[in-house]
């Protein structure tokens, strides 16, 4: 169990990434995010300057994602959206590789694309997404050790978009490969606190849903139940 909210908020980054997201959805979000101190708030990369704007004084960082879902864009657009991102005042980038090349072997490509989009923001925390719900427990191992090699600061398990979310068994099997090289991010269809206790305790040190501000509110109300049963007995 976490010690206190801030344990847990500092875990959470509270991601927007629907289609039909709005300025307003982001404006709320950004709102919530700073009344809960989230780690940070993940945001198209449309609106990352409306967020920045409103998260400036805070310590709530700005992320948005590049290449994302399907990481098929080409590593120049990915480096001119990583390039925009910077601009308009992100803090962190959650970048999807290409899988096509990488699952094909192509490792140079691999750490080329990682590398030339990290050359273009060194002031950011990177993300590398590797979609795990669609790799072999080869390929996560592979994939993990070529982000080692990159420097950046995350491993991340999912878009959210695809076959499937972050597992426990993932969250082990990255958090060995990675070691102290990197950190690991949870993410995909994680909806409660009992999954958030789950995955933190297998090693993820960031986890990211679109229900983190239900998942404090889970976690406030069982607090306030522990509390009234500590009082009365």
């Amino acid at each position: 169990m976490f010690k206190n909210a801030r344990q847990l908020s500092q875990l959470l980054d509270y991601t927007l990434l629907s289609p039909t997201v709005s300025q307003k959805n982001i404006e709320d979000a950004a709102q919530l995010a700073i009344h809960y101190q989230f780690a940070a708030l993940c945001v198209p990369p449309t609106y990352v300057e409306h967020a920045q704007k409103i998260l400036t004084h805070s310590k709530v960082k700005v992320s948005t994602v590049i290449g994302f879902p399907l990481g098929h864009s080409s590593i120049p657009v990915k480096i001119l959206e990583a390039m925009e991102a910077i601009k308009h005042g992100a803090q962190e980038l959650e970048v999807m590789i290409n899988l096509g090349f990488f699952r094909a072997g192509d490792e140079d490509y691999t750490l080329n694309e990682i590398r030339n989009i990290m050359n273009v923001s060194h002031s950011c925390i990177h993300k590398i997404i590797i979609e795990t719900g669609l790799l072999t427990q080869t390929e996560k191992k592979k994939a993990c050790q070529l982000i080692m090699k990159t420097g950046a600061a995350f491993v991340k398990t999912s878009t959210g978009f695809g076959p499937s979310g972050a597992t426990t068994e993932d969250i082990q099997l990255l958090t060995r490969e990675a070691g102290k090289k990197a950190k690991v991010k949870a993410s995909g269809g994680i909806r409660n606190l009992q999954r958030v206790e789950e995955l933190w305790k297998a090693g993820a040190s960031r986890i990211g849903t679109s229900a983190a501000v239900s998942i404090m509110r889970e976690f406030e109300n069982q607090s306030g139940l522990q509390n009234r049963h500590s009082k009365a007995s």
